[in-house]
């Protein structure tokens, strides 16, 4: 996939979800400002068909490189960033939830939604515009997540 249809299928995506973006973005144009995008993130789960071993040759393939890695202990995170071979495209982030530093609990719903994400998924790089790529968390488990840490959180809302 060409990098600008990525982009253009990402920013689709986010107007499905934020149709006031587009708003805000006419609001700047108007006024004679230019709207750039400097970088995207995207969050994944450890041994998973969307984790960063899965992900990352999409991003490569697209012409992509990787840029530095950091590790976010107190997150349980591990994250990659990439940076286009033109300079002109965004940057790229990936962060991976650890999952196997998690509570056992933890551990125990995450594993429900990683056997519901199909394995062939990172095929194509529309896995980053798909959506929720597993059924919506129980409300035990929202609450359960609610009192642990915030990358947790962000699966109560379904965040893509």
């Amino acid at each position: 996939m060409q990098v600008d249809v990525f982009f253009k299928l990402l920013l689709q995506d986010y107007l499905a979800i934020a149709p006031q973006a587009k708003v805000i973005h006419d609001l700047f144009t108007e006024q004679g400002e230019r709207v750039v995008n400097d970088h995207v993130a995207f969050r994944s789960l450890s041994n998973s068909p969307i984790d960063i071993a899965h992900l990352e040759p999409l991003l490569i393939a697209m012409g992509y490189l990787v840029q530095d890695e950091y590790q976010f202990e107190s997150k349980k995170l591990l994250a990659k960033s990439y940076i286009h071979n033109s300079q002109a495209q965004p940057k790229i982030f990936l962060s991976e939830l650890q999952r196997h530093l998690l509570s056992p609990n933890s551990q125990t719903i995450l594993s429900a939604l990683v056997q519901q994400i199909p394995v062939d998924v990172a095929s194509n790089p529309k896995v980053f515009s798909s959506g929720l790529l597993w059924l919506p968390l129980s409300l035990a488990s929202k609450r359960f997540f609610a009192r642990g840490p915030t990358i947790l959180s962000l699966l109560i809302h379904e965040c893509r």
